[in-house]
């Protein structure tokens, strides 16, 4: 069992891998939740299990959106196994209930210096590629000062996208708020999480002018960390503190069976006015696309420019709706 309860005297910092969260010492310390304590092999961890498993750890949930749940799930019963990959053993937590914009928040019952958390690896092991939320995670003080924030933007990749890590620097982290945005369309409701990092006690003071933090995620990177001009003053992000992906509405005739140079093409395309559009069309919609072929209709869904080998850009739609156009 991974569960064990380290102590390191380098740097007087006290580990503790999944085990009862001790009262904090005057020295430093750290704690590890990775989640592979719980068994999710026959179905997700949520309700009290999960919230005694974290209170191990001095750590409370609230600020659930309606209608949702966190969850503990086995990476191996999420699409086959084939679509992450964690770090840790198995499992990973995630916001499960609605495709609407979510959010969760976690309390911590002795203030952090830091909160660490990784989005495990994302594999593109079908033709339709790996879709994940785009989110963003924000570290408050008692007086609900923003101190820290990371993000992603929605990601549609058809290679596999590496694991990230990232760390929201305090000093004085009460809660750390996690909102995702799927968009309707991504694979999961929220940020899947694999683990977190917990540190607190006697440590190096904060540096307002800590070096950020480059995150590559397959085609696209972004760069996190503390603002440019320190910690931000008006509290809690705003809506356009994160990016956003907007969903697009064309009409044209789809053809489906289609071949390219190099085989750059997802095999199904929309031949609109303002030219060609490849469709990656989820199994639920493929009967209703064949059905469509050489007909127009209507599609809605998330565009994303790739560039091809052979064929230079690309452009793609990660198709949410579907329908046969107006013909009256």
């Amino acid at each position: 069992m991974r569960s064990v309860l380290l102590s390191l005297t380098m740097a007087a910092v006290t580990i503790a891998a999944d085990g009862a969260a001790a009262s904090p010492k005057q020295n430093g310390w750290m704690r590890i939740i990775t989640f592979d304590e719980l068994n999710a092999s026959k179905g997700g961890v949520s309700g009290q299990a999960l919230a005694d498993y974290l209170g191990k750890f001095g750590v409370r949930v609230s600020g659930l959106s309606t209608g949702t749940r966190l969850e503990v799930l086995d990476a191996r019963n999420l699409y086959e196994g084939n679509a992450v990959l964690p770090l840790s053993l198995e499992n990973v937590f995630t916001q499960v209930g609605s495709s609407r914009p979510i959010s969760f928040t976690l309390t911590f019952a002795t203030p952090l210096h830091s909160f660490g958390f990784t989005r495990p690896m994302l594999l593109a092991a079908t033709s339709s590629g790996i879709t994940h939320p785009g989110w963003i995670a924000e570290a408050f003080d008692a007086n609900g000062q923003r101190l820290d924030l990371a993000r992603e933007q929605l990601i549609a990749s058809y290679t596999d996208v590496p694991a990230a890590q990232f760390v929201l620097r305090g000093p004085g982290i009460v809660s750390v708020r996690f909102s995702s945005n799927s968009h309707g369309f991504a694979g999961f409701n929220a940020v899947l999480l694999d683990g977190f990092i917990l540190r607190g006690g006697v440590v190096r003071p904060h540096d307002a002018s800590n070096k950020e933090v480059v995150v590559s995620s397959g085609a696209m990177a972004e760069t996190f960390g503390p603002p440019k001009n320190g910690p931000p003053k008006n509290g809690p992000a705003k809506d356009n503190d994160q990016e956003q992906v907007i969903p697009i509405e064309l009409r044209g005739t789809i053809k489906t069976g289609v071949v390219a140079v190099g085989g750059e093409t997802t095999g199904i395309i929309l031949q609109t006015k303002d030219g060609v559009y490849e469709l990656v069309v989820p199994k639920s919609l493929l009967a209703l696309v064949n059905k469509l072929n050489g007909k127009e209709a209507i599609v809605t869904g998330m565009p994303v420019i790739r560039q091809g080998v052979e064929l230079g850009q690309r452009r793609l739609l990660f198709v949410v709706t579907i329908v046969a156009a107006d013909t009256n």
